[in-house]
Formats: structure tokens, C-alpha cells, sequence
């Protein structure tokens, strides 16, 4: 088993949970080199949490995956 070590810093950021918001978020950070986002849903807008995972999923891995 290989261990890695991480390095980085903590920023806060609130994207509004539509589809360009998403996209736009991982284009900026996909131009900042950034190798690993954590997304954190808000219950409020649980009833579009199907959708929400798709988008994020789509930016994250389709769109701008590697």
C-alpha cells in the first residue's frame, strides 16, 4: 500500500446549485490546477439532490476530469 502525503489550503466557496453555477465553478478551478474538490450539499435543496450529484459529477469527471 502507498501512502501520499496532501497539501493545500481550505477556501470556502458557495456555488447556487443550477448547472452553469456548477460548471462555471469547476472551470475556474480546473484553470487554477486544482486537484481535488470537496462539495458539500445543502439539505435545503434536497428534493434536487438526484440532479445536483449528476451535475457535479458530470463538471467534475466529464467535463473537466482528466
Amino acid at each position: 500500500m502507498k501512502f501520499y502525503n496532501i497539501y493545500g489550503r481550505h477556501e470556502e466557496h458557495i456555488v447556487h446549485p443550477i448547472f452553469e453555477n456548477i460548471n462555471g465553478y469547476f472551470s475556474s478551478m480546473n484553470e487554477q490546477k486544482c486537484q481535488f474538490i470537496v462539495c458539500v450539499m445543502n439539505p435545503e435543496y434536497q428534493d434536487n439532490f438526484t440532479q445536483l450529484k449528476n451535475d457535479i459529477k458530470k463538471c467534475g469527471t466529464i467535463i473537466h476530469g482528466k
